[in-house]
């Protein structure tokens, strides 16, 4: 099944995959509250989108490092391709729209071998 990043979060879910609750970020305060959020709960993966405001994934990613340094990062981008996450604190990333079955696979392969 091919899927859009806005539905992966139940889609994950459906699978046994551990999804908590968020909200979109539409501003630098919303984006600082998630930072906050982020600071208060541990979390093994995050999945971000390439292209994203107020800033992006490559930003977001970055900043969730610091913040947690054994997060996994993943992108989910129509722009970028995997020669761009080079450099970066992103271990993959899938083209949109993405194949769920190897992004479930990827993450439940990972979260297994990393722990």
């Amino acid at each position: 099944m091919k899927i859009h990043e806005y539905q992966a979060r139940q889609i994950l879910a459906d699978h046994g995959i551990a999804v908590p609750p968020a909200e979109v970020v539409r501003s630098p305060d919303e984006a600082a509250a998630a930072f906050k959020a982020l600071e208060a709960t541990k979390f093994d993966w995050l999945v971000v989108d390439g292209q994203m405001h107020p800033i992006d994934g490559f930003e977001l990613a970055a900043k969730a490092k610091e913040i947690q340094p054994g997060i996994k990062t993943v992108m989910i981008s129509g722009v970028y391709e995997g020669a761009d996450i080079i450099g970066h604190p992103i271990r993959k990333n899938f083209q949109k729209p993405v194949d769920t079955d190897a992004l479930i696979a990827y993450l439940r392969g990972k979260s297994a071998s990393e722990r």
